[in-house]
């Protein structure tokens, strides 16, 4: 089986995102169906990522197809693929889904929109004006009408007579972006633990990152960033990020934002492929936790 390497984004790479003036001229792609589970109420999609650090193949919950192929489950604990068994918790934002095929990492559409009337998902492809690399955009519509560059005016074009009715996500299809993954431990209401894992992906330099951070905090109407109790002042130093390793990066916000109260929080990290002065690609990596 070919496999499907995905990863959502919080950007696109700094390689020409922006739409032009009349919106973008994508070469367009086929629509490719895109493995979903529907779990706890919420959303995951495939990202093609095999999990291989699984040391218990126990299962949590049962899942069963209940949606075909383009169809978006609508029942917890099933899916709209052929061959599934069953799921374990991976993450706050993820759950490891066990295949006839492998062991994947499934991570959650987190949103506070409302896309519980959409019943088609799929991906498809195209290349955004002056972009180096080609794109591949997950959508969740109504129907299979929806373009590569209808899909990308939903997402990133602010005239409202050219967005269509429809849910999209930014991913990069058939590679993982620099391999490059953020986890958290000892979570406290003044700082955390951040881990970056860097294994497989497309890197062409040196992996780098700053000591400077973006944090969010869940409220009822979307993610709000944090307000500061004093501007941050973030020393110009890179921090390699080792291949097919990790690094440990404590981090104190006390200073910053004080003491955080319970709540569910995003923290974002600028990560860059980098080659030399001016010649660099940037993502940004998110990970979701919470302080009890």
């Amino acid at each position: 089986m070919k496999k499907f390497f995905c990863v959502l984004l919080s950007c696109f790479l700094l390689t020409g995102c922006a739409p032009s003036e009349n919106g973008p001229s994508p070469k367009e792609g086929k629509q490719t169906a895109v493995r979903l589970a529907r779990i706890g109420g919420d959303l995951y999609y495939d990202t093609g990522d095999e999990n291989t650090k699984v040391t218990c193949g126990t299962i949590e919950r049962i899942l069963k197809k209940g949606a075909e192929p383009f169809s978006v489950p609508t029942e917890d604990d099933t899916v709209n693929f052929d061959g599934v068994r069953g799921y374990q918790n991976f993450a706050d934002d993820a759950k490891t889904v066990f295949t006839k095929d492998g062991i994947y990492i499934f991570k959650k559409i987190d949103t506070n929109r409302d896309i519980s009337h959409y019943t088609y998902a799929c991906t498809v492809s195209g290349t955004l004006p002056s972009a180096e690399r080609e794109s591949t955009l997950l959508v969740l519509a109504k129907d299979d009408s929806i373009s590569f560059q209808e899909a990308a005016n939903a997402l990133l074009s602010s005239n409202t007579a050219s967005i269509p009715d429809a849910y999209v996500l930014p991913v990069l299809s058939y590679i993982n972006p620099f391999g490059v993954r953020l986890s958290v431990s000892n979570i406290t209401p003044t700082g955390l633990t951040l881990t970056i894992t860097q294994s497989g992906g497309i890197v062409t330099g040196t992996l780098q990152t700053g000591l400077d951070y973006k944090l969010e905090r869940l409220e009822s109407d979307g993610w709000r960033s944090v307000e500061y109790i004093a501007e941050p002042i973030f020393h110009l130093l890179a921090k390699l990020i080792p291949t097919d390793g990790s690094m440990d990066m404590d981090i104190s916000w006390q200073y910053h934002f004080g003491e955080l109260p319970k709540g569910q929080y995003r923290l974002t990290k600028n990560v860059w492929d980098y080659r030399g002065p001016a010649n660099f690609d940037s993502v940004d990596f998110t990970v979701t936790f919470e302080i009890l």
